[in-house]
């Protein structure tokens, strides 16, 4: 199955948002755990925002999930 960038992006964010919320965490708190601001944060959730491979890897960390995870 191929997904197109911008559904990529959609169904990244909804999981990201989904292992946040079920970590207990607001944006503010990720945000404190992998430096990277609550607003880019919350672009990435909604899948308007494309990611470096470096902030997966922070966001992997602070979340305390394997990338993979994150990815599918």
């Amino acid at each position: 199955m191929s997904l197109d960038n911008e559904e990529f992006l959609k169904r990244f964010g909804a999981n990201l948002k989904r292992i946040r919320k079920l970590k207990g965490l607001t944006l503010v708190e990720l945000e404190e755990l992998t430096g990277i601001h609550n607003a880019v944060l919350s672009k990435i959730e909604l899948g308007k925002k494309n990611i470096l491979i470096t902030t997966l890897v922070r966001l992997g960390e602070g979340l305390g999930v394997e990338v993979g995870d994150l990815v599918y």
